[in-house]
């Protein structure tokens, strides 16, 4: 009798302990993973921003054309950008719980980074697609351009929209930050910049 209680006691505790590292996990997954992309994947995201600076310094036609066929603009990105964003509170309180906070907000501050990296190289891309009338090269290039600015013209309001999506969570974020108390204490920034 006291071996088959013992047995179900045994049994509860090990499901009870699994759904705890289930919900664990589950919890810290995204702000684990934000703080992870920062780390391993955002030396990858400078290189490539500073390998796209070469092609707006002093910009030749040669450069504009290249641009256009290599840096076109990709709503996805936004997107996923954007559904980061909205869970950022929660998973801000979730790092905070478990003493992560600061590493999560460099990584946030990092994504922010990588928004306005995003944004800079589409709009630099519409202005050059909207300025290619005055490269003299042939034709058939011309044409392919213009066809090229008509089929951008819906995912140019598109991407805006997503933009602006971005920037609204991103004060909704600092906001909470603000009304948390988190952004008066100085050590976060003192800590962001050592990491």
């Amino acid at each position: 009798m006291k071996k088959a209680l013992f047995k179900r006691l045994v049994y509860i505790f090990i499901v009870i302990s699994i759904a705890l590292v289930i919900i664990l996990v589950k919890l810290l997954y995204s702000p684990l993973y934000l703080i992870y992309w920062r780390e391993y994947y955002f030396p990858q995201k400078e290189k490539e921003i500073r390998a796209f600076q070469r092609y707006t310094e002093n910009p030749d036609v040669e450069d504009i054309i290249q641009y256009l066929d290599k840096f076109q603009p990709d709503l996805t990105n936004y997107k996923v950008l954007n559904e980061t964003m909205q869970k950022v509170k929660w998973d801000f309180q979730v790092a905070k719980f478990f003493g992560l906070e600061d590493r999560y907000n460099a990584a946030v501050i990092n994504y922010s980074n990588i928004f306005m990296f995003l944004a800079g190289r589409d709009e630099i891309y519409f202005i050059y697609l909207n300025s290619v009338s005055n490269i003299g090269s042939s034709s058939k290039e011309m044409q392919k351009y213009l066809d090229l600015r008509v089929s951008t013209k819906n995912l140019e309001n598109e991407i805006l929209e997503e933009q602006l999506k971005f920037i609204k969570y991103f004060e909704d974020f600092y906001d909470y930050l603000q009304d948390v108390g988190y952004l008066e204490q100085a050590v976060w920034y003192i800590k962001v910049q050592q990491m």
